[in-house]
């Protein structure tokens, strides 16, 4: 979770599923998705490769918010 960050992110080499809060999306190379402040989230690649993604955070991201939801690391 980002307390204080809105993000959007563009996977640009894989596929897997994004937990979204209490939503799993299956996601592919291209997808586009939107993950507002507050909304826990994590990606699990089912490709053989290393995914990639550009991600972009709103307001510029300052290396200090990442809350850990549940026992995640």
């Amino acid at each position: 979770v980002h307390e204080r960050h809105d993000l959007v992110a563009l996977l640009a080499r894989g596929h897997g599923t994004l937990q979204l809060g209490s939503e799993a999306l299956a996601i592919r190379e291209g997808s586009v998705v939107t993950i507002p402040r507050g909304v826990p989230h994590a990606f699990v690649n089912a490709s053989r490769r290393p995914a990639a993604a550009l991600v972009v955070f709103s307001p510029p991201f300052d290396g200090t918010d990442s809350v850990p939801v549940n026992g995640s690391p």
